[in-house]
């Protein structure tokens, strides 16, 4: 990568495995330039935005990682873990009904990311479980359960 950058040659793809890579080894700030370079190429890559997001996230940078995955949603709107990462955000600025419902947009896309063998942040967001509540009640009224009934076999 250090080669194709130095040549000018990094296509915003290759920019942005390296910036992962370097986040990965805990290496933010570097990481953080390489997401930055892929987007003075491409700004319309909803994956580095988010993973912009998340290394500012990790900066504790948290209103620049905000307006990262706020940058990523329009680009996709079915981008589960921009919306999960922006739900992080609202939940941490207090704005629970936002954040409420970014999570249950991303769950609505990504089921995985309600689980915590999936997704261990799951164990730190606990207003995810009244967004999966809320998910399980719609879901159960779909086939005519309520929250207190469980399904009985018919003969």
């Amino acid at each position: 990568y250090l080669d194709l950058v130095d040549s000018g040659t990094a296509t915003p793809g290759q920019l942005n495995a390296f910036g992962v890579w370097l986040a990965g080894q805990g290496l933010l700030q570097p990481a953080q330039e390489y997401f930055r370079a892929a987007l003075d190429i491409n700004k319309t890559d909803p994956e580095v935005w988010n993973n912009l997001g998340m290394v500012q996230l990790r900066l504790d940078e948290g209103g620049a990682a905000k307006s990262s995955f706020e940058r990523a949603i329009p680009l996709d709107a079915t981008h589960a873990r921009a919306h999960y990462n922006l739900g992080m955000c609202l939940d941490a600025d207090g704005n629970y009904d936002g954040a409420i419902e970014e999570y249950t947009r991303a769950l609505l896309v990504d089921p995985r990311l309600g689980d915590a063998a999936y997704n261990p942040q799951v164990v730190n967001t606990p207003r995810l479980l009244v967004v999966r509540m809320a998910l399980y009640e719609r879901k159960a009224k779909t086939v005519g359960l309520s929250m207190g009934q469980t399904a009985t076999p018919k003969k």
